[in-house]
């Protein structure tokens, strides 16, 4: 079956039906239980292979799932930064069983299907499939196990599962849509809409959980390989929808178009979302876009492509609802009637990566129609999707009736310096939710116990006996690349690429794990060589080896990393001894910040919620 299919304690878990205590109870009284074979100590990977004869000698009454046991073999058959790759074939695979091409080929031998295969769905897809040109060897059985299950399953229900272990496994790098956000957005567009777009649809998310009847669903995404896990979604479980390629800002694919209404989560934080090139755009009704608010570029390209009266539910980073640089954008919003209302969501309802944000619903002035009166505000919960809808859809009818849920404010109160569109100033209590609190307490609790695991401990790495170099001199050697983005040219991060950022004293060093944007400060670094690894490399970078002087030109800085300090590259036995524990203490910094924010988000709620009576 290829590669070896490994999982971790809490995957063997999953897929067994199982608690994960359980399966920590077994290794512990079970001397015979597999030994890991990879991973870390705080998350060591096991053989599948190993753990299901195990549980046959040992629990026979516990099976792993045939799905979870693909899915695993699925991952073995690339890293983590080509599994949407992986995701995206496999997408292509199933469209071929369901339409029946499968039965062509169902007879070849093993090693014929390795070939047979690619060429079959590269031919019926016509270059809309990603597809490597040949399968690696051993993955025949695979294909068939595949076939089969996806007739037993359903082939919409098996890529289902896979789209969901996919963005489980990528939650880091994909701040994806969770199902009971698709939920809410959906049901805030209504069930009126015959035409919806989303233009960053990502794996199409949204729009599969909005796909009803004969209503035509319009997709775009710039990562190909996300298009194709979107369009193979979509063409499992409608036959009304397009997905587009590139980015929707610089390479419209429906332009033109007039959407009944919009859907979108778009990506956060792009300093370079092409304020430069598109100034002249003629979407910016309400205000050129500022640098460092590409969300309202997204706003307003939302509100292009629908209809007069048109609805537009876009999720937003709270930061969107304050910003002085984004201030008269909002403004025009609510003085000509496009901001009809903005919903708080617990940062568990709005993103897989615990991103608090708000939900702005828009709706394009009809002309001649005088602007309403009000802007609802809200705050949702997980258990009240349906009394929401319900209470924006009696908003819309009448925007000054009190409303069940949440509080209007007149447009005029909103128009005063700031702009300030926060709903925890215009709401009296509603931030606290026992719901809310519950998945807020749970998620810190969480991220304690994983930061308890990345705690640093003995043994360390053994002290490194090599002579050091720089940079620069690795770069003279050809083991790697210095680039910067140019004034008029974007430039784009590869997998393993090292993203350098220089903060206030330290260099701020991410290993891509997909295809990013530089910022104009931003320096890339390209590995050349397949023996050098990336993470050991970033961690002695952004150690105090390499301090930054103060007040530094962003020249003088990139002249400071040619001249940053490395040891000598040793074995990559070595490297990679390096490279797991500078990832874990990366790692352990990450959540560290997040449970900060989480921290302080629920400080506040409780202090409202204490202050509250004092408001009222």
């Amino acid at each position: 079956m290829g590669a070896e299919a490994l999982a971790t304690s809490a995957e063997i878990a999953r897929i067994a039906g199982k608690d994960r205590a359980l399966i920590g109870n077994w290794r512990r009284r079970h001397a015979d239980f597999p030994q890991p074979v990879g991973g870390t100590t705080a998350s060591p990977l096991f053989s599948l292979r190993e753990v299901e004869a195990w549980l046959q000698e040992n629990k026979p009454d516990v099976r792993l799932s045939p799905e979870g046991k693909l899915w695993h073999a699925l991952k073995a058959l690339g890293d983590d930064l080509r599994l949407a790759q992986v995701l995206a074939a496999t997408g292509a695979f199933i469209a071929l069983v369901r339409n029946g091409e499968w039965q062509t080929l169902a007879h070849l031998s093993d090693e014929a299907l390795e070939t047979e295969v690619p060429a079959v769905v590269r031919k019926i897809f016509r270059g809309r499939a990603v597809f490597p040109s040949r399968l690696p060897a051993g993955t025949g059985p695979l294909l068939r196990d595949l076939a089969a299950l996806a007739r037993q399953q359903g082939a919409a229900s098996l890529f289902e599962y896979f789209t969901t272990r996919f963005l489980e496994a990528q939650q880091r790098s994909y701040a994806a849509s969770p199902p009971v956000l698709a939920e809410l957005m959906s049901a805030l567009v209504g069930s009126l809409p015959r035409t919806l777009l989303d233009p960053a649809c990502g794996t199409g998310t949204l729009l599969v959980a909005a796909a009803e009847g004969n209503r035509r669903l319009l997709g775009q995404e710039r990562d190909a390989d996300l298009a194709q896990v979107a369009a193979i979604r979509l063409a499992l479980s409608t036959d009304h929808a397009v997905v587009g390629i590139e980015d929707s800002l610089h390479a419209d694919a429906f332009d033109g178009e007039q959407a009944d209404a919009v859907m979108c989560n778009p990506p956060f934080n792009e300093r370079d979302w092409g304020p430069d090139e598109l100034a002249a755009d003629p979407r910016w009704e309400y205000g050129l876009p500022p640098r460092m608010e590409s969300e309202l570029a997204w706003v307003q390209h939302g509100l292009a492509h629908v209809k007069p009266g048109g609805a537009v539910v876009i999720l937003m980073p709270v930061t969107a609802a304050n910003r002085r640089s984004g201030r008269r954008i909002r403004a025009n919003l609510i003085r000509k009637g496009a901001l009809r209302g903005i919903i708080d969501l617990p940062s568990s309802m709005a993103s897989t990566a615990g991103i608090p944000a708000h939900l702005w619903l828009l709706a394009k002035p009809v002309p001649g129609s005088m602007p309403p009166p009000t802007v609802w505000f809200a705050s949702a919960a997980e258990n009240r999707i349906a009394e929401i809808a319900s209470a924006w859809t009696a908003y819309l009818r009448e925007p000054t009736a009190e409303p069940s849920i949440g509080q209007l404010v007149a447009t005029m109160d909103l128009l005063d310096d700031d702009n300030d569109l926060t709903p925890a100033r215009y709401l009296t209590g509603d931030g606290w939710d026992p719901t809310t609190v519950q998945s807020l307490t749970g998620e810190i609790n969480d991220l304690l116990e994983r930061i308890r695991q990345l705690l640093p401990r003995e043994p360390r790495p053994d002290p490194l006996a090599v002579s050091l170099t720089t940079v620069g001199e690795l770069a003279h050697a050809g083991i790697l690349e210095i680039h910067r983005p140019g004034k008029d040219e974007q430039l784009w991060s590869e997998a393993k690429d090292l993203v350098v950022t220089p903060q206030a004293d330290r260099l701020d060093v991410e290993v891509a794990r997909q295809p990013t944007v530089l910022a104009t400060q931003q320096t890339l670094i390209r590995i050349n060589r397949r023996d050098v690894e990336p993470e050991f490399l970033a961690g002695f970078l952004r150690s105090a080896h390499n301090l930054l002087p103060s007040g530094g030109s962003s020249s003088g800085i990139r002249k400071e990393l040619r001249k940053a300090i490395i040891p000598r590259l040793p074995s990559p036995e070595v490297q990679r001894t390096y490279g797991t524990v500078f990832r874990q203490l990366e790692e352990m910094r990450t959540a560290l910040h997040e449970i900060s924010g989480k921290g302080e988000l629920l400080t506040r709620l409780a202090l409202d919620e204490i202050t509250r009576a004092s408001r009222a």
